[in-house]
């Protein structure tokens, strides 16, 4: 073994503290790499307890990289030499056995993982083989849940009937440690793939979870049972597993709130909340009983309430912060609850009698009993309770008036201030104008008294907005609010949220022909001020301000944009001052041309130097993200006016698009080409086809495979019907051209028969293949109506757990198009495409579009050779149009 020697000392000089020394023994590992007897070696070295543990550590990462690259020839990160056929016998052989060892397990099994997705079944028997054994059980539990992540999902049903048993089994033992590992297998196995019937029956498994539930382990072995019970239920539709759940849960929530502290308090809960909110639908005969779980899961521990006492910014960072928190975690499911069965009656209308043990539970029972003024006297020194009963009324539909006129007096300044908030927040839940002009002083002082933290400010504004939406009292509050509103839009302008906010009542106020002059003035020395953060926020209100107002903006205000667009190569600034022109823009029309400024340029020509200015290669390249609404702004609302400088424009576009590397970016540009394509085909097709791009090529076929290779990308309502309708009159426009050189371009599709969860080598299949350009439209078209169908059409409760008629997930389109229960969607549109209401495209139904337009397609000579490229899955899709 004086090799084996010489490969200790190289492990401890590469972890050596003198660089020199750990370079000398990495060097020395790189050469030992390539032997034939590396990998025995290393397994000689990991089950030798005369090593130091630092060196058998290194060794075991070290041999599951050896394995990695050296093992399988078919493998992407495949290195020469191949480990020979007799090395790899002595070393599965090894593997096995070094799976005893603790200190090495968890590589050891990630490594036996690997060889079970290039050696199935083998590997993957003797994994399940080894659960027998009291020695390599961990390892192997450890070994097969990384293997389940990777199986594919021809692998998955030879594997669940192999390890089922044994599962069930282990699952029903008493050992925490295996108890634990077998869940968190089953859960994988669930989540990869599924199970589906024809895998068998798994409620011997399901039963098995619920036995272990019954057993009193650790919070954290508890959340693996509950994780794989999640996985089960829907599978099995048994009644006695939903009743373990909801009494695991209820139990979990005394233990919780007695000790909050306690390891795996938090992972339960987080685990228990998901299975509960998945099985929501079974919960209708237990609805109080999760209620009052979710309101002891919401309880503020002691030292909560100390900390939010003193400072209210502690209590805001706890509820309205990104971090997940127990609290939260049931306010969410409560409010999930509410949306399937209204939470009104059962949250403010608990039996006092079955709520005795907690009295801030009691609360909720008593408000049916005693007068809103009465309740804070019942419970003096529990101001938790107000906060907690406010904090879950937020989260609610239709709760009683009573429940508004208690948050209404828990605004008193005499409470404690985080009950204040908490009423805020219930108010913006529950408030209605009729209560408006009483919460508005009240909240007007909530906000003054905590004037310097926006978090407070936010909730308070969101509010008033909530209550004062009523054209008189907006009218008689103006006055008043108007100030304060413009004070806190300056004084908070670096805090993003509540400026959304400030949006928000700006808007109210000015759809009422209010508060415009008022907040104008601090809006234009924001933009005027060229300072990047500042600008973009005095840009982004007057958006709000130009698309509430009934009036056009003034040509000072327009040109206010265009400067501060034209001396700024601030990303923020730009973007959203490229939003402010497009409203304008829309606003305005044509009497853009009627503008002129002090120094001579005229409306058309700001609207053409911004255009301009957003695609130059000196400003930053997201500055481009929102070229593309824009420009289709400009052609749709300005027309011929604008016709002379498009050209321009497309070349700059095609500049900008070849020096881009973002996909984001590329999208908006190609955005262009596809609306002005829905316009003027022709004359987008000559000029591009008259432009070189970098290869030698057209511009124009550099932007179809641009186009094409990131279709699938596109998002929002305009976008993708402008892109779709484009892409359909290109594919028509080359049809009746069949000498059109695009014809014999070529462009690179994903292969549709890999399994996307392993390496195409190791299937033994080419990663993609080349296919004509018109071929590829096709087959997109084809998908955008299947995204479009699937999109729109909403089936009903009964079908969510897999027991939809479409077993293919393919969805008939006769009986898409023939619901007469379908609404259209083009109400789910983005905000923004309030702007395209004068595009052809916006009121398209892409569906109805796309079916028609590929009907067509099938009765030319050449649709045989569409359909050859298209996956199984699209032609069966065809099938049904």
């Amino acid at each position: 073994m004086q090799n084996a020697e010489y490969l200790v000392q190289s492990l401890e000089a590469a972890l050596s503290i003198d660089s020199n020394e750990r370079k000398q023994g990495e060097d020395a590992l790189k050469l030992l790499s390539v032997t034939e007897e590396y990998g025995l070696l290393l397994l000689h070295i990991i089950s030798n307890e005369r090593y130091t543990l630092e060196s058998r550590k290194l060794a075991s990462v070290l041999l599951r990289q050896y394995v990695m690259i050296h093992w399988q020839e078919s493998s992407d990160c495949f290195q020469a030499p191949v480990v020979p056929d007799n090395i790899k016998i002595e070393m599965r052989s090894g593997l096995f056995n070094a799976l005893e060892i603790d200190i090495c397990r968890i590589n050891i099994a990630s490594t036996l993982a690997i060889l079970a997705t290039w050696e199935f079944p083998d590997i993957a028997n003797a994994l399940v083989h080894g659960l027998n054994s009291d020695n390599t059980m961990i390892g192997c539990m450890v070994a097969l849940e990384e293997f389940a992540k990777e199986c594919t999902e021809s692998q998955i049903p030879i594997l669940i009937q192999q390890l089922a048993p044994c599962l069930n089994h282990h699952i029903r033992g008493d050992n925490e440690e295996i108890v634990s590992g077998a869940c968190k297998i089953l859960t994988e196995l669930l989540d990869a793939f599924g199970m589906k019937k024809s895998d068998g029956d798994p409620t011997f498994l399901l039963e098995a979870v619920c036995q272990a539930l019954s057993k009193n382990f650790s919070a954290e072995t508890s959340s693996y049972c509950i994780q794989a019970m999640t996985g089960l239920l829907p599978r099995c539709n048994v009644a006695v597993g939903y009743d373990v759940l909801w009494k695991v849960f209820c139990a979990a929530a005394e233990d919780y709130h007695r000790d909050t502290s306690a390891p795996g308090r938090v992972k339960l809960a987080a685990a228990l909340f998901e299975s509960v909110e998945s099985s929501v639908r079974h919960a209708q005969k237990v609805l109080s009983s999760i209620v009052k779980a979710c309101l002891i899961y919401m309880q503020a521990t002691s030292a909560q309430i100390e900390l939010w006492e003193n400072d209210i910014s502690a209590y805001m960072a706890e509820d309205e912060g990104m971090d997940w928190s127990v609290r939260n975690g049931a306010a969410d499911l409560i409010q999930s609850i509410d949306e399937r069965w209204p939470l009104a009656d059962v949250l403010f209308n608990l039996s006092v009698d079955d709520c005795l043990k907690e009295p801030w539970i009691k609360a909720c029972g008593l408000l049916q009993l005693a007068p809103p003024q009465s309740l804070w006297d019942m419970f003096p020194d529990r101001p938790i309770t107000l906060a907690t009963l406010l904090f879950a009324a937020a989260r609610c539909d239709n709760v009683p008036p009573k429940m508004l006129q208690l948050a209404a007096n828990s605004l008193d300044p005499s409470h404690m201030c985080y009950v204040r908030v908490s009423a805020a927040d219930a108010i913006t839940e529950l408030g209605s104008p009729e209560f408006g002009e009483k919460l508005a002083d009240p909240l007007l002082k909530l906000a003054i008294d905590f004037n310097e933290e926006g978090d407070v400010v936010s909730t308070v504004i969101n509010a008033l907005a909530a209550v004062i939406n009523d054209a008189t009292l907006l009218t008689k509050l103006e006055p008043t609010l108007g100030p304060y509103i413009c004070e806190t839009f300056v004084r908070h302008v670096e805090d993003p949220q509540l400026q959304t906010a400030v949006q928000d009542i700006v808007s109210l106020f000015v759809k009422q022909g209010l508060l415009i002059d008022r907040i104008l003035r601090p809006v234009m020395t924001l933009i005027k001020s060229n300072q990047p953060g500042y600008s973009s926020v005095g840009l982004d209100c007057l958006l709000v301000v130009v698309r509430s107002s009934q009036e056009p903006p003034s040509s000072q205000i327009f040109f206010t944009v265009v400067h501060s667009i034209l001396t700024s190569n601030d990303s923020s600034t730009l973007s959203s001052g490229s939003d402010a022109m497009r409203a304008i823009i829309v606003k305005c029309g044509v009497e853009l041309s009627n503008f002129n400024s002090s120094d001579g340029m005229t409306g058309l020509q700001g609207v053409a130097a911004v255009v301009l200015h957003l695609l130059s290669p000196d400003v930053p390249e997201f500055s481009a993200l929102c070229i593309g609404k824009l420009v289709a702004v400009v052609v749709n609302y300005l027309g011929n006016l604008v016709k002379e400088f498009i050209g321009e424009v497309l070349r700059a576009v095609l500049t900008k698009m070849q020096q881009s590397q973002s996909v984001s970016v590329v999208m908006s540009l190609v955005l262009i080409y596809a609306m002005l394509i829905n316009h003027e085909l022709e004359s987008v097709f000559d000029l591009l086809s008259r432009l070189p791009d970098p290869r030698g090529n057209t511009a124009l076929q550099y932007v179809l495979v641009e186009w094409v290779k990131n279709q699938a990308n596109f998002y929002g309502s305009y976008e993708r019907k402008t892109t779709s309708v484009a892409l359909s009159k290109v594919l028509k426009y080359l049809l009746d051209n069949p000498d059109h050189a695009m014809f014999s371009v070529t462009v690179e599709v994903d292969n549709p028969e890999i399994n996307t969860k392993r390496s195409s080598r190791s299937q033994g299949l080419p990663p993609s293949s080349h296919i004509p350009l018109p071929c590829r439209i096709h087959q997109l078209l084809i998908q955008e109506l299947m995204s479009a169908v699937d999109a729109e059409y909403v089936q009903s409760d009964d079908n969510e757990e897999g027991d939809s008629e479409e077993e293919n997930g393919v969805i008939s389109l006769d009986q898409y198009f023939h619901d007469k229960s379908r609404q259209y969607a083009g109400d789910d549109s983005d905000d923004d495409d309030y702007d395209f209401k004068s595009d052809q495209c916006y009121n398209v139904d892409l569906a109805v579009y796309l079916k028609e337009f590929l009907n067509q397609l099938k009765a030319l000579s050449c649709y045989n050779d569409f359909i050859q490229h298209l996956k199984k899955s699209e032609k069966l899709f065809l099938t049904t149009i």
